[in-house]
Formats: structure tokens, sequence, C-alpha cells
């Protein structure tokens, strides 16, 4: 029996949660399910006879949904109002994942996904993350070997998606909100060095630039106190461990 049926299979997270836990998940893209839709989500939650539904369908591009708010909103916290309601129909309990963006939004992104944490049951988990994979810009770039632009002053506290995805499955008994993050507050300059660092790429590849919040959209400080200890270090590590047997691109 599966046990954890994943809205959004599209996802990086979906993808992850596949690869890793293969036995244990099925994903279902949005044409086989639409979070939008009452409907989609009832015929399918219903049909599902394991315990959890982990929702990773969202929108995440902060561009896009500053371009494209009624789409934002209609994704982000319309639809988890739906799989909320459609969860506790069924007797399953639901996984939603939140973001850093969340805590003090500043945008259409982090508005929808603080709407979308008030929603969510008192009796189903809220995981709250910043997740780097190997489609975090500057892991993309830096992993082709290109001259790329890093954020100087810009800080967070990310783990990776492996990393992340194992910890979900470690606590999918608990409720409310769960805050995972790596511990310690770094810029995306020192990310950058320590990704470096970890994949032994040249640092001279690193270009820091300045960033302007009023045009950039986006928090200056995201770091949000975790609920579990991550290293930083010890983390890209492992990141890179699994980055050599992952077939995710």
């Amino acid at each position: 029996m599966k046990k954890i049926l994943i809205i959004g299979g599209h996802s990086k997270l979906a993808r992850c949660f596949q690869e890793i836990f293969r036995d244990e998940c099925i994903s279902l893209s949005k044409k086989q399910c639409d979070i939008t839709s009452e409907k989609s989500l009832r015929k399918v939650i219903s049909k599902f006879d394991g315990n959890y539904v982990l929702n990773s369908a969202a929108i995440t591009d902060i561009d896009d949904c500053e371009k494209n708010p009624m789409k934002c909103f209609k994704v982000n916290t319309f639809g988890v109002f739906l799989l909320n309601k459609v969860c506790q129909e069924n007797n399953k309990k639901l996984i939603h994942i939140s973001s850093n963006y969340s805590v003090k939004p500043v945008n259409n992104y982090g508005w929808s996904k603080y709407l979308s944490e008030k929603i969510v049951s008192k009796k189903f988990l809220v995981v709250r993350t910043a997740f780097y994979s190997n489609d975090f810009y500057m892991i993309k770039n830096l992993s082709r070997r290109k001259k790329t632009n890093v954020y100087k002053k810009l800080t967070f506290n990310p783990v990776s998606i492996s990393t992340l995805a194992k910890e979900i499955m470690l606590n999918v008994g608990k409720k409310g909100i769960l805050n995972i993050f790596s511990s310690r507050k770094i810029s995306y300059l020192e990310f950058a060095h320590l990704y470096c660092q970890a994949f032994k790429i040249s640092k001279d590849l690193i270009a820091p630039i300045d960033q302007k919040s009023e045009e950039f959209k986006r928090p200056l400080h995201s770091f949000i106190k975790p609920d579990i200890k991550i290293d930083i270090t010890n983390d890209l590590i492992e990141f890179k461990k699994f980055c050599e047997f992952s077939k995710i691109k």
C-alpha cells in the first residue's frame, strides 16, 4: 500500500520523494489531479487507501506571481482551501509545503503562502522550508562552470531537497507548523562559497552583487529558526552524494 499521495507530481520535491521513497509514494501530475478543482481532488483522494496527502503543487516563480496574481492565489491559496476540505472529508492527513517567505510576506508569493498556512487545519502538518536543488539558479550555473552573479547581503538558511524529503518522512506524525531549515543564517554569497567547496568548483566563478529590495520583490532577510538542527556544510556533502545517483535534472 502506498503511504503518501503527492499532489503536484511534476515538482522537483515530488520527484525527489519518488526517487528516495519509491515504494511509499504515488505522485500525480496536474493532469491527473488538479488542485484547483474540488471534483478532481475528491475523485482521487476518495479512492486513495493510504494515510497522507502531500501538497507540492504551487506557483513558486516570484516574478510570475507578481505578474499573474490571480493564478498565484488560485493555486497557492484557493487550491489549498479545497485540498484541506477534501482531506478532512476523507480522513486523510494533509502535509502542506509552505515557505520562509510566508512569515513576513512582501510579495504575492509570500502572501499566498501566508494565507495557505491560515487555511490548513491545526490537526494537519504545515512544513515551512526553503530548499535548494540542482534547479536553484546559482547551483545550476556554477555546476556548469558559468560565471554567476550572487547576492552579497541576501540571507537565508536553506536545506537540500533530499534532506527535506527525508525529514518530512520522519515527521509525518506531527501537527501544526514544522520549520525545516538549516541551523545557521548565511548570505547567498556564503552559500555559493560552501557549495563550490563541497563540489570542488572554482570560487572565481562567483560574482558578488548588491540588490535593491524595492525592485527585488523579495525579503532581504528570510532566516527562520529551525525546529530540526541541520548543519549546512554536512547537508551540502549529503546533497552531493544524492546528486551522484539522482536521475532528477
